[in-house]
C-alpha cells in the first residue's frame, strides 16, 4: 500500500510540476529550503550524469542537491550538454519576530 502524500509534499510537487510544464526542455531544479531537488524524469537524469543516488519520497523519484554545491552540479550538468532550470519554491515561510507570513510569488 502507498502512504499518502504530505499536503506540504503534494504542494511542492504541484509547483514543480507547473513551473517544469511551462518550460520548453531542460533540467529543473527548485529551491525548497537548504536543498536544490528534481523529481520524475529529471531527478534520474542528473543522478545518472552526476553519479548521485535517487532516492524516492513518497512514492516520486527524487534526488536533493544541497544549496552550497548547486552550482558546482549545475556546472557538470551543462558541460554533459543539459539546459539546467532553477527556480524557488513558491510558497516559502518567512520567520518574523512576530509570526510565520506566507510569501507566495
Amino acid at each position: 500500500m502507498t502512504k499518502a502524500m504530505t499536503p506540504e509534499f503534494a504542494e511542492i510537487i504541484a509547483d514543480y510540476t507547473e513551473t517544469k510544464e511551462s518550460l520548453s526542455g531542460g533540467l529543473l531544479l527548485m529551491k525548497c529550503g537548504d536543498f536544490h531537488e528534481a523529481f520524475y524524469d529529471d531527478a534520474r537524469a542528473i543522478a545518472a550524469i552526476l553519479g548521485h543516488r535517487i532516492t524516492e519520497l513518497d512514492g516520486v523519484p527524487n534526488i536533493s542537491i544541497p544549496y552550497p554545491r548547486v552550482w558546482i552540479e549545475v556546472e557538470k550538468l551543462v558541460r554533459a550538454n543539459e539546459s539546467v532550470h532553477l527556480c524557488e519554491h513558491k510558497s516559502i515561510s518567512i520567520l518574523t519576530v512576530e509570526n510565520v507570513t506566507e510569501r507566495n510569488e
